[in-house]
């Protein structure tokens, strides 16, 4: 077996519709590439390279095909800027649409005034000429593509039906027969109104794929890095991904850092919200580790980085959301199956309508009129745009409000949960307790009872303990000897003048090992046996859990609270009587748990042992300050610590579906409609290509809506 490699991506020049991306797809996975993945929203593949296919073999093998392969270091705005000049550029540009226009604008003209200029044949030749090569050279070469992979796509259509009308009506000026024969106009219409479309979808399509370059924007573009020469330290711009792990960054307010790494000089404020999710300013200072892409509000620093451009929380963000973009979800495989076999289907239609109308003794004319309008109206670019038009732009926005699909998958899968499960602590509640010390013998100070704790409990391997001593910590702590901590019981010691000082429950011990063993977390500080003050130990909800619970019970999605923590610990948080609380669960009765809900469960956790049952619900959600596991097994990542964004993302997964749906209906309804009518000879060829270019841009206005729609 060849050994594989990790999945790279290839970015992908001259695809211009969906069934471009299923052709090329098709063919790499032909070839062995059985993991291959390509998507027009993202122009771009996703392959993983082997010993017998190893990348330069792969890109080479797409060129083949007729299209071409960008560096994946280059960006789109350097390759527009550099093809800007040449002819695959000119063709590209609103330039090649407007020169088609002007040389049709005359067909225009000649029906509305009677110009006898505009009905000479040889002028209207050449004004179709020129208006048809243009939009034959956008449309030959993906047309030829296609049929190299054996997935002819509309272009195949859109060429044959401008070569039928353009080569009648010259047969016709031969033959002296323009009047009865003339398709001039209707052959310049079709190829400047299909330009027309193709280039409004392109601006629209540029608008959905924003996202992924306000993200990359978000990483800079260049860096200041100190060198030091001849014992002299220098400053020099670079550009960040030149720079490599172990320079020295100079990083001033302003300015974002260009890669993660570790400050070795200066004290700075930092907006880590596109990490973070928090707003408010955060202090930074020496041995500090600081985020690529965060900015620095206030101060000056040097940076040592620890990781290069590529590897930053910037660059990962972009791949994941190209990633998730070029997954296709479950609804979108049947439209994908009949876009592959629709231009075939269109074609036998197109050839029987022809040789129908001359069974009923229609003319030859009336004929190629019906045939060519049903090649020209068939549009399976809207059976193929309509998911990736979608889920392109709600994965794009869900990444702006600090949630990452992992996969168009998961975007439906959230969509369609009907239950989903928590788990308790650094999930739905914060890691870190908070700590109350009261004082229940007048004999003692608060902070005399911190000074005794924190005497106790820096003994201790207890992890509230630990968090106790830490809480203590502003204190000094008093004199102990024969220190001893009991497992399940506490921790005592006596004091210079023989007191024995204990720390526990309120009996002295601590059922179980659990200092929280009972529902208010109680813990008790003694002397000699009498209590002389009590510790509360309150564990508190996540910012946002309380509305994240309401949220799914409003929805009528049942809700659990699967936890390792005690039955009790879970009583102890009051969620209401519509959480389900299920405590002392292992990772392996957690999964079983989940299973027996027996529904399309969404499990959401953020610890090691969570992984195992990320995997096996339906879908799995993470926090971003959850364990390197815990991330890379959930579908979701909800970037901060605020459990809005889990709202959030439930919201813009519905959505998404929604427009997923809307975008098939009018796709599919589109055609079945379209197609008779035409047949039935009520549309020319010309309001035939008017309708067809502007149904891939209803959908694309339609899933841009997502955009804009309130999801919070």
């Amino acid at each position: 077996m060849s050994q594989r490699t990790p999945s790279v991506e290839v970015p992908i020049s001259g695809m211009h519709c969906a069934n471009c991306a299923i052709g090329v797809e098709k063919h790499l996975r032909s070839v062995g590439l059985a993991d291959s993945k390509v998507s027009i929203a993202t122009e771009s593949a996703f392959v993983s390279p082997t010993a017998e296919w190893p990348l330069p073999k792969i890109e080479a093998e797409i060129k083949s095909l007729g299209y071409s392969v960008r560096p994946s270091s280059e960006s789109r705005t350097e390759h527009d800027h550099m093809s800007a000049h040449d002819h695959t550029g000119f063709l590209q540009s609103g330039l090649a649409v407007l020169v088609a226009t002007l040389f049709t604008l005359p067909f225009l003209v000649h029906m509305l005034v009677d110009v006898k200029l505009l009905h000479n044949p040889a002028v209207q030749a050449f004004c179709a000429s020129i208006a048809c090569s243009i939009g034959l050279a956008k449309f030959i070469p993906s047309a030829i593509s296609s049929l190299k992979v054996k997935v002819p796509n509309m272009e195949v259509l859109i060429c044959i039906g401008i070569f039928a009308s353009l080569g009648y009506s010259f047969y016709g000026w031969y033959i002296g027969d323009h009047e009865f024969f003339g398709f001039f106009e209707s052959a310049a219409t079709i190829s400047t109104l299909v330009l027309i479309g193709g280039w409004l979808e392109q601006r629209v399509s540029s608008r959905a794929r924003s996202a992924i370059t306000e993200l990359a924007k978000l990483q800079p573009s260049t860096a200041t890095r100190i060198v030091i020469e001849s014992g002299v330290e220098k400053r020099e711009v670079v550009a960040s991904r030149n720079l490599n792990v172990g320079d020295i960054v100079a990083v001033n307010t302003g300015d974002r850092f260009p890669a993660n790494g570790i400050i070795t000089s200066g004290k700075c404020s930092i907006d880590e919200s596109i990490a973070t999710g928090e707003s408010a300013l955060q202090s930074r200072e020496i041995g500090d580790l600081v985020i690529a892409g965060t900015v620095v509000s206030q101060g000056s620093v040097l940076v040592r980085l620890t990781a290069v451009e590529a590897d930053s929380f910037v660059a990962s963000m972009v791949k994941l959301v190209k990633r998730a973009q070029t997954e296709k979800p479950p609804i979108a495989r049947t439209a994908d199956r009949i876009a592959a076999v629709f231009v075939p289907l269109v074609l036998g239609i197109s050839l029987l309508t022809l040789l129908g109308s001359l069974v009923f003794d229609l003319s030859i004319g009336e004929a190629i009129t019906r045939s060519v309008a049903v090649l020209v109206i068939a549009c399976p670019c809207a059976l193929g745009l309509a998911t990736p038009a979608a889920v392109m732009i709600g994965i794009a926005r869900g990444a702006k409000h600090n949630v990452l699909f992992r996969s168009g998958v998961s975007v439906e899968a959230l969509a369609r949960i009907d239950a989903i499960a928590f788990d308790k602590t650094g999930t739905l509640t914060t890691r870190e307790p908070t700590i109350e010390i009261s004082s229940v013998n007048p004999k003692f100070s608060v902070s005399d009872l911190k000074r005794i704790a924190l005497a106790l409990e820096q003994h201790s391997s207890h992890p509230i303990g630990k968090r106790i001593a830490e809480f203590c910590s502003d204190v000094s702590p008093i004199a102990l000897r024969d220190v001893r901590e009991e497992i399940g019981v506490g921790v005592s010691g006596t004091g210079d003048g023989g007191q024995r000082y204990t720390i526990g429950r309120e009996s002295g011990g601590r059922e179980s090992g659990g200092r929280e063993s009972d529902k208010s977390g109680r813990t008790v500080i003694a002397v000699d046996g009498a209590p002389a003050g009590v510790i509360g130990i309150n564990e508190t909800l996540r910012d946002g859990a309380k509305s994240a619970l309401q949220h799914f019970n409003t929805e009528s999605i049942s809700t659990t609270v699967v936890s390792g923590d005690s039955q009790a610990r879970c009583e102890a948080l009051n969620l209401g009587s519509e959480v389900e609380l299920v405590g002392g669960a292992s990772p392996t009765e957690k999964q079983a748990t989940i299973a027996k809900i027996g529904k399309q469960v969404a499990f959401i956790g953020d610890g090691v042992n969570d992984a195992p049952v990320l995997a096996s619900a339906s879908v799995g959600i993470s926090l971003g300050e959850a364990s390197s596991v815990a991330v890379n097994t959930a579908d979701v990542v909800l970037v901060g610590s605020n459990l809005k964004a889990l709202v959030t993302a439930h919201t813009l997964a519905k959505a998404t579906l929604v427009t997923i749906k809307q975008n098939l209906f009018w796709a599919f309804s589109y055609n079945i409609v379209a197609i008779p009518v035409a047949m039935a000879g009520f549309l020319s060829p010309s309001w035939a290509a008017l309708a067809m270019g502007f149904s891939d841009v209803i959908l694309i206005i339609n899933s841009l809506r997502l955009q804009f729609k309130r999801i919070d």
